[in-house]
């Protein structure tokens, strides 16, 4: 089984939602591989507070070689407000397919920052999403990792654009 390394440095997001009516927004990303168990990881509170976070934090995930080039894998950007009383809200989420992003990375070591539209839980377009991304080479592993099974080699894993996926939103 092959792995490759795949960077993303969250840049900010502009425009967003604000799910605070009495404070400003302190908010923060989850990033998750759809199709890899081993795969959260969270930014920490922007220090830009309000619609407009900043954070220019990196992430490294190590995805399977053979699940990428499947379509098997969605990255999954959440934005969230941090709350003291009554815990955190959703503010809204990016969904974009790996293989997308490794497709239009192909032959670059890093892609400059891109965009994306940031859906509301309730299904609208609010904001934008800034980040870049790479992918390193692959990395044979000669032990088995354990990791969630694609759906089906023959299928692609993803519904088509513009489809509504429950619990990630539009793609």
């Amino acid at each position: 089984m092959d792995y490759r390394p795949f960077d993303i440095t969250l840049h900010s997001a502009s425009g967003l939602k604000d799910v605070n009516f009495f404070s400003s927004m302190r908010v923060y990303m989850v990033v998750s591989i759809v199709g890899d168990s081993n795969s959260r990881q969270e930014t920490p509170i922007s220090k830009c507070h309000g619609k407009n976070p900043a954070w220019e934090f990196g992430m490294r995930f190590y995805v399977e070689e053979s699940k990428l080039h499947q379509n098997c894998l969605m990255l999954v950007l959440k934005l969230r407000c941090s709350q003291t009383v009554g815990g955190d809200k959703d503010v809204g989420e990016v969904c974009v397919p790996l293989k997308k992003l490794f497709d239009s990375a192909e032959g670059q070591k890093e892609i400059p920052a891109v965009t994306h539209k940031v859906i509301t839980p309730a299904g609208k377009q609010r904001g934008v999403l800034c980040f870049s991304y790479g992918f390193g080479k692959t990395i044979p592993v000669r032990t088995a990792v354990p990791s969630a099974p694609c759906l089906s080699p023959s299928a692609p894993y993803l519904p088509p654009e513009g489809y509504f996926f429950p619990g990630y939103g539009y793609i």
